[in-house]
C-alpha cells in the first residue's frame, strides 16, 4: 500500500492496512491509516490538534500546518476533491471553495512562465494554499511572497509575452507614484526579472534537494541569520534566534520536524560560550538558577548568571542541552560566503516572483 504522511508528506509505502496506525520513518509521527486522503489528514489533526474555536485546521483564521505537500500529492493523484474538503474548512463555504479549486486546477500557465512541471506543480500548490488564508493583502502579493520563499531553488523564467506586459505593469505602477518618489524608484528592467543560480555552493545545492516546506523553512531561517543592526564582515551573520520560530506562522507552521532537519543539516551551528548571555533572557536564566538550586539576586546580569550555571559540576554540558532543546542556533560560519552569493544572485530578485503574483489567475465568480 502506498500513502502520505500527514505530518510531513513523505511517501510511504509498505505492507500497512486501512485503520492500522503507522508512524512516519522522516518526522516520527504516528497516524491512522485511512481511505481517503482527506480523511486521513483530518484524523490525524483532530487527533494531534485539538480543535479550537476555529476547528483542527486553523488558528485564528491562519493554517496550522503547511499543507502544500499535501495539496502536490492531490495534484499528481487529480483528486480535487480532497483538496476542495480542505478548502472548505477555511472557507466554510463549499460553493467558494469548489469554485476556488477548480479555477485553478486546471490553470494553464505556459502562456506566463517557463519551468518544469515539478515547478508548475509546486506553484498550483502554494497557490490553492494562498487561497486557504482570508488576508488584507491581495492575492497576487501573497502568492508573490510564498513563491519567493518556496520556489527559490527552482528555474523559472518569464515568457517574451508576459515579460513585455509586466514590464508596462511595473512602468505604470512607477508612474503613478508621486513624482518626487518616482526619481527613488528604478524603472523595473529585463535583467531584473532573471535570478542567477549559484554554482557550486553547498548551501543552495543541499536546498535544491530538499522538499518545499523545508525549502520554505529554510528561507525563513536564513533570513533570520542577518537579522538586527549592521556588523562588521566577520560577525554579519552571527544573529541568534530559535530555529523552530523562524517561520511565518500565516502560512501554517510544520510542526517542528523541518526545524529537526535544518538542526541535522550542519547549515547553522550552535552559539559560542561568550554568546550565552544573548541566548536566554533573564527570566529563563532565573528558572535554570532554580532548577539548579543556585541562590541568586534579582539583580544580577544575566552573565553573572551564565557564569554561575558554568560553575557548576558539568555546568558547560548542562547548558549546551538547554542550547540545544531551544534550538538557538546562527548561520554556520563556513557558509556566510555561500549565503552572500544566494542573498545576490536569487533572493533579491524579487521582481520575478512579483510577475508571477500578476498573473492572471481567474478567482471567484460571484
Amino acid at each position: 500500500m502506498v500513502t502520505d504522511c500527514p505530518n510531513c508528506s513523505s511517501i510511504l509505502t509498505g505492507d500497512f492496512s486501512l485503520e492500522s496506525i503507522i508512524s512516519c520513518p522522516f518526522c516520527s509521527i504516528s497516524f491512522k491509516v485511512c481511505a481517503s486522503p482527506f480523511e486521513q489528514l483530518k484524523n490525524f489533526m483532530e487527533s494531534g490538534f485539538p480543535a479550537i474555536e476555529y476547528g483542527p485546521f486553523r488558528d485564528y483564521g491562519y493554517p496550522r500546518k503547511n499543507y502544500t505537500g499535501w495539496i502536490i500529492h492531490r495534484l499528481r493523484e487529480d483528486n480535487r476533491e480532497a483538496v476542495i474538503a480542505l478548502m472548505n474548512q477555511f472557507l466554510q463555504d463549499l460553493k467558494r471553495a469548489t469554485q476556488y479549486v477548480n479555477t485553478l486546477w486546471d490553470f494553464d500557465f505556459g502562456p506566463y512562465i517557463e519551468a518544469t512541471p515539478e515547478t508548475i506543480e509546486e506553484l498550483r500548490a502554494l497557490w490553492l494554499r494562498v487561497r486557504f488564508k482570508t488576508s488584507a493583502e491581495q492575492e497576487g502579493n501573497n502568492i508573490s511572497y510564498l513563491c519567493r520563499n518556496a520556489l527559490w531553488t527552482k528555474e523559472i523564467s518569464l515568457t517574451p509575452d508576459w515579460t513585455e506586459k509586466v514590464l508596462r505593469i511595473f512602468e505604470e505602477m512607477r508612474l503613478q507614484l508621486n513624482p518626487e518618489d518616482q526619481e527613488d524608484v528604478e524603472p523595473v528592467s529585463v535583467q531584473d526579472l532573471k535570478i542567477s543560480q549559484p554554482e557550486n555552493n553547498p548551501l543552495f545545492d543541499w536546498a535544491c534537494q530538499a522538499p518545499i516546506a523545508i525549502r520554505e523553512s529554510l528561507a525563513f531561517a536564513l533570513r533570520m541569520c542577518n537579522y538586527g543592526p549592521p556588523r562588521d564582515d566577520q560577525f554579519r551573520y552571527g544573529y541568534l534566534f530559535r530555529l523552530d520560530q523562524s517561520q511565518e506562522y500565516r502560512w501554517g507552521a510544520d510542526h517542528g520536524y523541518a526545524s529537526h532537519y535544518l538542526l541535522e543539516s550542519n547549515i547553522f551551528s550552535a552559539p559560542a560560550v561568550e554568546q550565552y548571555q544573548k541566548s536566554f533572557s533573564k527570566a529563563e536564566l532565573f528558572a535554570f538558577l532554580d532548577e539548579r538550586k543556585i541562590s541568586y539576586k534579582q539583580n544580577y546580569t544575566r552573565q553573572r548568571m551564565i557564569d554561575l550555571l558554568l560553575s557548576m559540576p558539568d555546568g558547560d554540558i548542562w547548558l549546551e542541552k538547554k542550547i540545544k532543546d531551544a534550538q538557538i542556533v546562527c548561520l554556520h560560519p563556513t557558509l556566510y560566503e555561500y549565503y552572500d552569493k544566494i542573498r545576490d544572485g536569487v533572493y533579491e530578485k524579487y521582481h520575478l516572483y512579483d510577475a508571477i503574483g500578476m498573473i492572471p489567475v481567474p478567482g471567484i465568480k460571484d
